[in-house]
């Protein structure tokens, strides 16, 4: 005869273990399934970078974009980083356009400049 106060603690510590273990079994699918969904995005943006570089490659070897590329950036570095060999602020009187500005307000106070 079993004594039904030590069954019932047994059936229960079985049926946590039973639960435990579908819990565990459902957490990895889960896992799984979100390493898969991880997995197909990087393949995917490994793809898109490849195809990226491969077309920049053949675009950067087309003949006359690097030249298009450095009159570029030399545009946008402006006269000081051009290499003219001076700045702004080293440049003549007759082409500085602050310089009339400058001499007519020197006049007015009476002031030599």
């Amino acid at each position: 005869m079993t004594d039904t106060k030590t069954l019932e603690p047994q059936m229960s510590a079985a049926a946590k273990k039973e639960e435990r273990a579908r819990e565990g079994a459902l957490a990895m699918r889960e896992y799984e399934a979100e390493k898969a969904r991880i997995d197909a995005n990087t393949e995917r943006l490994r793809a898109l970078r490849l195809a990226k570089q491969a077309a920049d490659a053949i675009g950067a070897n087309a003949p006359g974009v690097a030249a298009l590329r450095k009159t570029a950036k030399a545009r946008k570095a402006g006269p000081a980083k051009m290499g003219t060999g001076f700045a702004k602020k080293d440049m003549p009187q007759a082409n500085n356009p602050t310089a009339p500005a400058r001499a007519s307000r020197a006049r007015k106070s009476g002031s030599p400049m």
